[in-house]
């Protein structure tokens, strides 16, 4: 027996005939009122045995496929996503993103459905952690080891962009770190088709800011018109920064000031805050975190040749 395809699932839920009232509410479906799923219950062709990690608008189980010796990570959406078709549509966006990417520096989708009470993706599992476990201790991470997961990062990145995918949630829990040291992305739920129609969509942090104020580009926080890769090139800045100097660029006592300051106000040069930063990766943090986007790296290629200039010179 074979793992389906996952083609097959998205092609199912791409003729959908789910029906939206005025207020995104998905009709035409009986309302889902089923708990979220327990360790040892059975979903589609995979038993959930742990659990990996929990949001507010779903959980990621450890799972294992129930007649092959498969490990995976099964990410389970809860009853309110259901219910709201911009929620159901960006489950099912970020399926078939996943679904045409095939690159070691991203997590690979194995499987997806969205029938019955709980939509869910099935992903590879990562044998690690995400990154987020390690700068949330508030110790700065060694500068070129901090680069060389970047570098990772920006090869993920990249690829996706070949496809015409800005991802717009680029943050340190959303980089998943293996054993080996690789480093993979994950959660494309906010990532758009980079075009001229800006895709909208709640953000985590703060109500109509797609993205997470901690890490977020001015111009998606301004979320007044569509966003490039260079946004996300900011984003990787700020988690970059994040990593060097083991704290954020930019805190407050609300999530709006936090927005302001990465609006407004240039973050303190990383070799200022943690010495052991050497001085061209601190410029090469500032100018991934430069207000405009014009005034970043124009593209992966040139911000990789700076990363690696930076190694050589350590």
């Amino acid at each position: 027996m074979s793992l389906m395809p996952p083609h097959r699932s998205l092609t199912r839920s791409s003729t959908l005939q789910a029906r939206t009232t005025t207020d995104g509410a998905v009709t035409g479906r009986p309302k889902p009122t089923a708990p979220m799923p327990k360790f040892g219950e059975v979903l589609g062709k995979y038993r959930l045995t742990g659990l990996l990690g929990e949001g507010s608008t779903s959980r990621v189980y450890r799972g294992e496929h129930v007649r092959l010796p498969l490990a995976v990570a099964v990410k389970v959406f809860g009853p309110a996503e259901w219910q709201d078709a911009a929620a159901l549509h960006r489950i099912r966006q970020e399926a078939t993103l996943l679904c045409g990417l095939n690159h070691p520096n991203i997590i690979r989708l194995w499987d997806f459905d969205d029938e019955g009470p709980h939509p869910y993706l099935v992903t590879e599992l990562v044998d690690g952690r995400p990154l987020s476990r390690m700068v949330g201790a508030g110790r700065p991470l060694i500068p070129d080891w901090a680069v060389h997961l970047a570098l990772q990062v920006v090869d993920g990145l990249e690829a996706a962009l070949e496809l015409g995918i800005v991802h717009r949630d680029v943050k340190p829990s959303n980089i998943l770190l293996t054993r080996d040291g690789r480093a993979k992305i994950a959660d494309l739920g906010l990532a758009v088709i980079a075009g001229p129609v800006r895709a909208p969509g709640p953000a985590p942090e703060a109500e109509g800011i797609p993205g997470t104020a901690a890490y977020v580009a001015p111009e998606q926080a301004r979320n007044t018109g569509p966003v490039d890769h260079r946004a996300d090139i900011y984003s990787l800045g700020a988690t970059l920064y994040h990593c060097v100097c083991g704290r954020l660029p930019f805190t407050g006592r609300s999530v709006m000031e936090v927005i302001f300051k990465h609006l407004q106000q240039p973050p303190p040069p990383p070799s200022d805050v943690a010495p052991q930063v050497p001085r061209r990766l601190s410029d090469l943090v500032l100018r991934m975190m430069a207000k405009s986007p014009s005034d970043r790296f124009a593209t992966y290629d040139d911000l990789r040749r700076e990363m690696l200039a930076v190694l050589e010179e350590n």
